[in-house]
């Protein structure tokens, strides 16, 4: 129960039905992502979930020799190995 006591009333009011506050999106600035080695990739953009099965991401994250793939031929035999980046990249 949420209680709330007005500065204008003497008395409490009691909110007794639930508050909901859905997040549909997220506001990412500046957020740093730390790989292994302590690289930084610096996260900046809005991520909307109104449509859960089609996301809207746009997204820019800045790196310097920031690890983005380490995996063995088990793990994918497609695509496999160890690569670090460094750039502006956009989603």
């Amino acid at each position: 129960m949420l209680r709330w006591l007005s500065i204008t009333s003497k008395h409490p009011t009691d909110f007794l039905t639930k508050l909901r506050l859905p997040i549909t999106e997220f506001f990412l600035t500046g957020l740093k992502v730390y790989d292994p080695k302590n690289n930084i990739a610096t996260i900046d953009g809005v991520v909307d979930l109104n449509k859960l099965s089609d996301p809207d991401i746009d997204v820019t994250a800045e790196t310097k020799n920031f690890l983005v793939l380490n995996t063995t031929i088990k793990d994918n035999n497609v695509y496999y190995g160890t690569a670090y980046a460094s750039g502006t990249f956009s989603v």
